[in-house]
């Protein structure tokens, strides 16, 4: 069976209170995920090098690009613009009651990702004879969440420093 790549929003951070979800129509063919490590380079006078020093992960980045097709093609979706404010209502838009966009998770098969949405961009691709927008690709980036517990317990520092 065929799974769909979901959203879930949440008003919380620690993603208990569940308040939406947005299953894609077509999986993505790929998405990219990035990791970061950083460091502070001690800065020497008259040397041949700078020592590099772990300072932080930071938080990892998901991105992908999935289409919205109003043709007949596919079913699920009937009107293009009407399904963008559906997407945006879960992963976009401002909640006035947390003082943000919603918290999310993206679950898609071994894939649970905690997050927010940090960017989204939209190209309209085909249109129909009155230029309604038939199909548009949606290019999004989101970036992890972790709750300060979670970031406690990756420390897993073993000294008192």
């Amino acid at each position: 069976m065929l799974k769909k790549l979901k959203i879930l929003a949440f008003s919380d951070n620690a993603l208990g209170r569940k308040i939406g979800e947005y299953s894609l129509q077509i999986n993505p063919e790929t998405y990219s995920h990035a990791h970061r490590t950083g460091f502070a380079h001690a800065r020497g006078i008259d040397t041949a090098g700078s020592l590099s020093k772990y300072r932080t992960h930071y938080p990892q980045d998901i991105k992908f690009d999935f289409i919205l097709d109003a043709t007949g093609a596919v079913p699920g979706v009937k009107n293009v613009a009407y399904e963008i404010g559906n997407f945006k209502k879960v992963a976009y838009s401002y909640n006035g009651d947390i003082h943000s966009p919603n918290y999310l998770k993206l679950v898609w098969g071994p894939m649970v990702f905690k997050c927010m949405l940090t960017s989204l961009n939209i190209t309209y691709q085909l249109f129909s004879p009155a230029g309604t927008p038939l199909r548009a690709k949606l290019s999004v980036a989101f970036r992890q969440h972790l709750t300060p517990k979670e970031i406690a317990l990756r420390g897993d520092k073993k000294s008192d420093d």
